[in-house]
């Protein structure tokens, strides 16, 4: 196992234990959001720097943040599937 598939099988296990504690709609969809990015990134080998990036946003996001980092989580991944797809 490579040192960003640990990270991110780490990352994911925590967000995974972070959706259980929060259930309130929001914490629970942008998780959703960011396990599916986990997931990509450990299966695609996407930049590490896009991993830490985007867990950091997670971690410091609250509030009208928090919406805009929830919609440029789902652009990136958006682009991302388009591009896997073609």
């Amino acid at each position: 196992m490579t040192c960003s598939e640990y990270i991110a099988t780490y990352a994911e296990r925590a967000l995974t234990t972070m959706r259980m504690r929060y259930l309130s709609f929001f914490y629970d969809t942008m998780l959703q959001d960011t396990l599916l990015y986990l997931r990509l990134v450990r299966s695609h080998m996407i930049y590490f720097l896009d991993l830490i990036t985007v867990g950091s946003l997670l971690l410091l996001s609250s509030g009208n943040f928090a919406f805009s980092l929830r919609r440029l989580m789902l652009r990136r991944l958006s682009n991302l599937s388009s591009s896997l797809t073609q």
